[in-house]
C-alpha cells in the first residue's frame, strides 16, 4: 500500500505515522528509539508536535497561517526551507522546541489532498507572500536600528 494511503487510513483510526521515523527504522533497524510509536505530544504553549520529529500538527499550522496573514508583526511569519520539506513557524512567544513546535514537516500535511486542499494551498501562498514582505520590511526598517544600537553600546 502506498505511504499516502497508509497515512490517510491510519488517520481514520486516530493514529499517526511519521515518515521520518519510518525512514530511520529502515536505516537503523536495531535502534531502540523505534520501539515506541510516535504520538502528538502537547508542548508548553498547548500546541501539538510529533514526538519523533518535532513537527507541528497540520490543523495548528493552518490556524497559524491565518495568524500570519492577519497579524502585521514581522515576528509572526513562515519560511520554507531550501529542501522544501520543512516550513519554519516564527512567533515571539516560542523561544525553543519545549515552548512549542518550531516547524512543520510537509510529510505531516494531509495526504492524499482533501477537498480543502486548494484553500490551504492558497492560504499558504498568501502567508508565504506576507511573510516575505514582513521579513523585507524588518530588514529594511528594524534591523538597521538594531545594528546601530548595537554599535553604540560597544
Amino acid at each position: 500500500m502506498p505511504e499516502e494511503q497508509q497515512t490517510r487510513l491510519i488517520g481514520w483510526v486516530e493514529t499517526m505515522i511519521c515518515a521520518y521515523r519510518e525512514q530511520d527504522r529502515k536505516l537503523y533497524p536495531d535502534s531502540p528509539i523505534h520501539e515506541q510509536a510516535p504520538t502528538w505530544k502537547t508542548r508548553a504553549n498547548g500546541e501539538k508536535a510529533c514526538s519523533y520529529c518535532g513537527s507541528m500538527e497540520a490543523s495548528e499550522f493552518y490556524a497559524f497561517m491565518e495568524r500570519v496573514i492577519d497579524d502585521p508583526s514581522p515576528y509572526i511569519r513562515i519560511e520554507l526551507n531550501d529542501h522544501r520539506d520543512k516550513i519554519y513557524v516564527t512567533r515571539p512567544e516560542v523561544k525553543n522546541a519545549d515552548d512549542g513546535p518550531l516547524y512543520i514537516r510537509t510529510v505531516h500535511l494531509p495526504l492524499p489532498p482533501t477537498e480543502e486542499d486548494a484553500r490551504y494551498r492558497a492560504m499558504f501562498r498568501a502567508a508565504n507572500r506576507v511573510s516575505r514582505g514582513k521579513f523585507k520590511r524588518f530588514m529594511d526598517e528594524e534591523f538597521p536600528k538594531i545594528l546601530e544600537e548595537s554599535r553604540r553600546s560597544e
